[in-house]
């Protein structure tokens, strides 16, 4: 009877021992799950500060883009009314860029200065003689 309870001793101390053994596993684990859940909290946390900025600047961006939108309007609309002048009046003219491609001409320019309206964009050989004419050119 003394082997058996010295028997069933050992066999619940290794039962002990294993259970000690399997707690450690756990709190290990448990403590590896902690931290990778403290890791997680502050990777959302920078996600969701980074999800505030961009909501930020996208309305920023939105801003923006109305406004461009106006301005684009308004300076097509400037352009409608410009085009609809310079078509109307008699007066003999052409418009250049700082690159000196003709960037418009009025009917009375293209008229006295010889130019067509494919002429438009395009650097012409007579310029110079414009430029340099008192009268404009012919």
């Amino acid at each position: 009877m003394k082997k058996e309870l010295a028997a069933t001793k050992r066999y619940l101390h290794s039962i002990v021992e294993d259970k000690e053994a399997s707690n450690e596993e756990l709190q290990a684990a448990n403590e590896e799950i902690l931290s990778s859940n403290e890791e997680l909290q502050s990777t959302n946390e920078e996600l969701q500060t980074a999800k505030e900025e961009l909501e930020s600047t996208n309305e920023e961006l939105h801003t923006v883009n109305e406004e461009l939108h106006n301005r684009n309007f308004e300076l097509t609309e400037a352009n409608t009314d410009l085009v609809n002048l310079l078509s109307s009046v008699d007066i003999a003219m052409v418009m250049l860029g700082r690159d000196l491609r003709i960037r418009r001409v009025t009917p009375g320019g293209g008229q006295r200065f010889g130019f067509l309206l494919t002429d438009v964009g395009r650097r012409s050989p007579n310029i110079g003689q414009i430029l340099t004419c008192p009268t404009g050119g012919k």
